[in-house]
């Protein structure tokens, strides 16, 4: 087993993967984020789940800058969901609703403004 942290940097979608030892103690893989939350060349974060049973998953998932959470997993994107306040959005939801409306199947209309989502269907 072996971690994994995506990170993406846009214009032209660059990305890098940093994969990273099993036995990474949390305090390295902490390390490694805060890094690549100070990089402003760098404008997404992902950090391949479940993390080994040492690390505090919670604790990792709240170290990505808010702003920088490609799953949307920090505590303070969660919340902003839940209020309906601008969110960054999740891929997997985006790419579930754009197959949909590919498909014509149903009556799905989205729109992503600023990273929301909303879905009528």
């Amino acid at each position: 087993m072996c971690l994994i942290v995506n990170v993406v940097c846009i214009p032209g979608m660059t990305s890098e993967t940093l994969h990273l030892s099993a036995s990474v103690s949390e305090e390295e893989l902490l390390a490694h984020i805060y890094r690549l939350n100070a990089d402003a060349a760098i404008d997404g974060i992902l950090v391949q789940l479940p993390v080994p049973s040492h690390i505090n998953e919670r604790r990792v998932c709240n170290a990505v800058a808010p702003h920088k959470d490609v799953d949307g997993f920090h505590t303070a994107n969660i919340g902003r969901v839940c209020v309906d306040q601008r969110a960054l959005v999740s891929a997997t939801p985006a790419a579930v609703l754009e197959i949909i409306k590919r498909t014509g199947w149903f009556n799905v209309s989205f729109f992503v403004s600023s990273s929301l989502v909303d879905c009528i269907m």
